[in-house]
């Protein structure tokens, strides 16, 4: 159900779907985030909800109405289970309490959510190799619209992912710049590195930017697809050979040919 006074027929559309095929795995390991939202009165956060104890699993987030407070904060991800709503553990509330809780929260709202630490976005994927790039992004209404996930997680290695962008958000100044990839790693925030940082302190570090954003970016690049591009390339370069070969061979086949017919010609004339 969408947050809000009325539900929503996308949303019932959108839960339905994510029911079937939702595999979330208590065995993984998780991580959690917390986040922060404000809204004006009288405008809902935006998020669509499902689960609950009177549901077969727990709440979970299927939906961000485009626009919504809780879309544009570029905090949240569909798919992602909601863990605490001010303070409020859900496990034992069923969903239409959870979302009364939400709708009760006034124009501020505090969220914990929980995500997967195996999640594939964050592992290298086979047959790549690194590279870098520093990205310059300029910020509109404060974001620049990526979500990211993982980071330094206290005393708990285990825990440990790179700050990964998950989530890039359409039109957004990210978006448009067309670089940026999901799966890109965060090294660096204008100048600070944040390689061990904690997902709350690169958070931090991106709110509080002024107008202009530069992340140092780690990527991967296919190097399958290199080779293939260079093998391409050779095989060009070698058939453009073979045909310039074949056209030396002729052209010096016609000069033979020509050669042997002015020899004649003249052998003639020094008969007559």
């Amino acid at each position: 159900m969408l947050e809000g006074n009325n539900e929503d027929k996308t949303s019932r559309c959108l839960c339905k779907i994510f029911k079937k095929h939702n595999t979330n795995d208590d065995s993984k390991a998780k991580g959690i985030v917390d986040i922060y939202l404000q809204r004006s009165i009288n405008c809902p956060f935006g998020i669509g909800l499902t689960g609950g104890t009177d549901q077969l699993h727990p709440p979970s987030i299927t939906f961000l109405r485009p626009g919504s407070v809780a879309h544009v904060s570029d905090q949240l991800r569909i798919g992602e289970q909601l863990k605490q709503v001010n303070g409020i553990a859900l496990n034992n509330l069923t969903h239409q309490q959870i979302m009364t809780l939400l709708r009760n929260s006034g124009n501020c709202v505090y969220l914990q959510v929980e995500y997967n630490l195996d999640d594939n976005d964050f592992k290298q994927p086979t047959n790549t190799r690194l590279a870098y790039a520093d990205i310059r992004l300029m910020k509109e209404n404060n974001r620049i619209g990526i979500t990211l996930r993982g980071g330094a997680y206290g005393p708990d290695r285990e825990k440990l992912r790179p700050l990964t962008i998950m989530n890039i958000r359409t039109g957004s100044p990210a978006y448009r710049e067309k670089r940026l990839r999901i799966g890109d790693r965060v090294l660096g925030i204008n100048g600070a590195d944040v390689f061990n940082a904690t997902l709350a302190a690169a958070q931090k570090l991106l709110f509080e930017a002024v107008n202009t954003v530069v992340l140092t970016i780690e990527y991967y690049i296919n190097t399958i697809g290199i080779f293939q591009y260079i093998q391409k390339c050779v095989t060009k370069k070698k058939i453009s050979f073979q045909k310039k070969d074949k056209r030396v061979k002729r052209e010096k086949k016609e000069m033979k040919c020509k050669n042997s017919i002015f020899i004649i010609t003249i052998k003639r004339k020094m008969i007559t």
